[in-house]
């Protein structure tokens, strides 16, 4: 057996396995209700209308939904798929981050595909970061896009007009992932980048993030002209 038919196997191996991971969190995802009073929430409080919710596949999580939909997509799949998806820990529990109320946030690959799950602001054991979300670039087929900071402020960015994706945090790529943002941008063809992270001149009521911090506008900066110096 050659090199380039390991790497071809290797190769398949990991296709099928990131195929079977996005249809068990694809089904966990179609196994949690959503109802209106959801959905009016995230229109209150996030400027985020159900059309676009529903679009990028936001679910309101509990303990309760979560326990039933795993239960559920259990008999399907089987706990080691469930495991390798990040559904259940090494010991066969369900991680804590999906049993606190919250909103669970899907990032989708460019043709829809679920490539991972986030609970707002709270991430899974093992979950690698990653940029919200390829499925915008192709829903929205921009050539120009905003990079903001946090999921809910890119779909609210999405469905007022502006094309936008997001980072977990502000220093997330730039460093070590930049190349993933940087390579995700090229090729969906993006030419221009408005960088637009949180405004940090308003007092917060946390005296451990005092108002007049600079690291964000630092951040900003830092990623402009790594961007710029990519042809952005």
């Amino acid at each position: 057996m050659n090199l380039d038919t390991v790497k071809s196997k290797t190769s398949s191996a990991t296709d099928r396995s990131l195929e079977l991971r996005s249809r068990v969190l694809d089904d966990f995802l179609n196994a949690l209700p959503a109802d209106a009073t959801f959905y009016a929430s995230l229109a209150a409080k996030r400027a985020i209308p159900q059309a676009w919710a529903e679009k990028m596949r936001l679910k309101p999580l509990t303990a309760a939904s979560a326990r039933d939909a795993i239960a559920h997509i259990n008999e399907q799949h089987g706990r080691n798929s469930l495991s390798e998806a990040g559904l259940l820990n090494a010991d066969g529990n369900i991680p804590g981050a999906l049993l606190a109320d919250n909103t669970l946030i899907p990032y989708l690959d460019h043709d829809g595909h679920v490539q991972k799950i986030r609970p707002h602001k709270m991430g899974l054991p093992g979950d690698p970061i990653a940029v919200y979300s390829p499925f915008i670039l192709a829903e929205t087929k921009a050539s120009e896009i905003v990079l903001t900071e946090g999921e809910f402020k890119a779909i609210a960015a999405c469905a007022a007009g502006f094309p936008c994706l997001a980072v977990p945090g502000i220093s997330s790529f730039v460093g070590a992932h930049y190349p993933e943002l940087r390579d995700l941008l090229k090729r969906h063809g993006i030419r221009s980048v408005t960088i637009c992270f949180d405004n940090t001149d308003a007092p917060k009521a946390d005296p451990a993030y005092p108002s007049g911090r600079d690291d964000t506008n630092f951040y900003a900066v830092l990623l402009a002209k790594m961007l710029s110096e990519d042809g952005f």
